[in-house]
């Protein structure tokens, strides 16, 4: 069964299936398939693909996704999102200065049960480093960027849900299990742990007043204490890339829950 899509000239790059439609994707468009298409006799068929998505193609080899929010997939904007009625959303702002060039995205998953997709980031360094895992979760529409340190050039290369659990595989040929409400990742033949750490990044907070020259002298962060952890804290000023101050405590007992700083 062949399907013609009038007037595209590029190769298809992605086809994902996002609930009553298929989405196909070039590397320029975006088009959708919709129908019953051929029973098991070949009677029958699609509806003409239309274009939904001009000017949105998805990139040749990346992954791609579907979640209940919709599908996902990586463009050379970086990561969209489409919903069941076909809208676009571009959810990648937040994230677009991580998803480029040598960091592209090497796996997608998604864990329902906690309401969030995985993004495994590419690193292909051979003197050690970092590894870096996006989370998106769809129910806030927040993202986190955990980073897992690696040795040599046994970085992962891809990574999987199996079980509700997630697994990172590494060049050495190891298989990572997340340890489950924890922060690290056990692998059954080394039985070793890999620590990742997790970063929150805000926006700038704006201020009002004269010439907007407002200043502010304390902040405060809540939290839960599940292990024992290093907290790091930096400031930015004037819109400056380099931090002002730094704050760091380590933190080795629960206290009192929640965990005030």
């Amino acid at each position: 069964y062949n399907i013609i899509i009038d007037g595209e000239s590029n190769p298809i790059t992605c086809i994902e299936s996002n609930l009553e439609h298929l989405l196909i994707f070039t590397d320029e468009n975006g088009y959708i398939l919709a129908g019953e298409g051929p029973d098991a006799f070949g009677a029958g068929s699609f509806m003409k693909a239309r274009k939904f998505a001009p000017g949105i193609g998805a990139l040749a080899s990346s992954p791609h996704a579907v979640t209940r929010e919709g599908a996902m997939l990586v463009t050379q904007r970086g990561i969209y999102l489409v919903k069941p009625n076909l809208s676009v959303e571009y959810i990648g702002a937040s994230v677009e200065d991580l998803v480029d060039g040598s960091n592209g995205v090497l796996s997608i998953d998604v864990m329902d049960s906690i309401n969030e997709v995985r993004f495994a980031l590419r690193n292909s360094a051979t003197d050690g480093g970092t590894n870096q895992l996006l989370r998106y979760n769809y129910a806030y529409q927040q993202w986190t960027c955990d980073t897992v340190a690696f040795t040599g050039d046994d970085h992962h290369i891809d990574a999987c849900v199996l079980g509700g659990e997630y697994y990172r595989l590494t060049t050495d040929g190891y298989l990572h299990k997340q340890t489950p409400g924890g922060a690290t990742f056990q692998d059954n033949c080394t039985g070793s742990n890999t620590s990742y750490n997790v970063i929150l990044k805000t926006g700038f907070i704006p201020r009002a007043g004269l010439q907007k020259s407002q200043r502010m002298y304390r902040w405060m962060l809540l939290g839960d204490y599940l292990s024992d952890f290093t907290l790091t804290v930096k400031t930015f000023t004037d819109y400056s890339n380099s931090a002002d101050t730094t704050f760091t405590k380590s933190v080795t007992s629960s206290f009192d829950n929640p965990m005030q700083f």
